[in-house]
């Protein structure tokens, strides 16, 4: 249904976490989009495509983050970008922002990466409303085979 992602992942014992790192190319994601699109009913338009096609196939990432051995939570996230083409995306940009004004500007960006902690509060309670108890339950196989029905029509 969904094309084969190329994802060249590595998991590592980081003693209380787990450690996973890899790289993405956000251009191995079109595929994905478009049939995504495509299986909600929305139309995909040619040429939005094309800028969109552009813009991530300019982006990179190197990632690596840590989830909680005992949790599964994630812990940290470090993605590096460096070997993203941040400038072909901000420079068209700019010079439509700047069209108007008269000003030119050429920027460049050398390093770009963002890191992230994560922490999480301690859970004293965990409320069920009594509503919630009392609920029927349902067999989502009926929902589950709807939704494969419909995803594969709209391929």
């Amino acid at each position: 249904m969904f094309p084969d992602l190329d994802l060249d992942w590595q998991v590592t014992d980081g003693g209380e976490t787990y450690d996973v790192s890899g790289k993405l190319n956000f251009s191995d994601l079109m595929p994905l989009m478009e049939q995504s699109m495509q299986a909600s009913g929305q139309a995909v338009d040619e040429d939005v495509m094309e800028i969109t096609e552009t813009i991530i196939g300019a982006l990179v990432a190197n990632i690596s983050s840590s989830y909680d051995k005992e949790s599964g939570a994630a812990v940290s996230m470090h993605m590096d970008m460096n070997d993203s083409d941040i400038n072909s995306i901000l420079q068209p940009i700019l010079e439509q922002t700047l069209s108007d004004s008269g000003m030119n500007i050429n920027i460049q960006v050398n390093d770009f990466s963002i890191d992230a902690t994560m922490t999480y509060d301690d859970v004293s309670e965990i409320a069920i409303p009594e509503e919630a108890l009392s609920a029927e339950i349902v067999d989502t196989a009926d929902m589950e085979n709807a939704l494969m029905d419909a995803v594969e029509a709209a391929e």
